[in-house]
């Protein structure tokens, strides 16, 4: 998704606007760390630009009804 909207030259505050995640589950939330890792590290954004452009991209539903999950 990231190479996609790169291809497109736009700006990262553009990118919720034209992607959306929804995780389902525990393990692929691991997806919104690696993403901060992604455009703090490679694409070079900021921590306060990277959070803003996460927020409003990743969604998360918890289906499991036990404590621990």
């Amino acid at each position: 998704m990231i190479r996609r909207f790169k291809k497109k030259d736009r700006e990262w505050s553009e990118f919720s606007e034209k992607v959306a995640v929804q995780l389902n589950d525990t393990h692929p939330s691991m997806a919104v760390v690696e993403m901060f890792r992604i455009l703090i590290d490679e694409e070079n954004l900021s921590y306060e630009k990277a959070f803003l452009v996460i927020y409003k991209t990743f969604a998360y539903t918890n289906h499991t009804v036990l404590p621990e999950a």
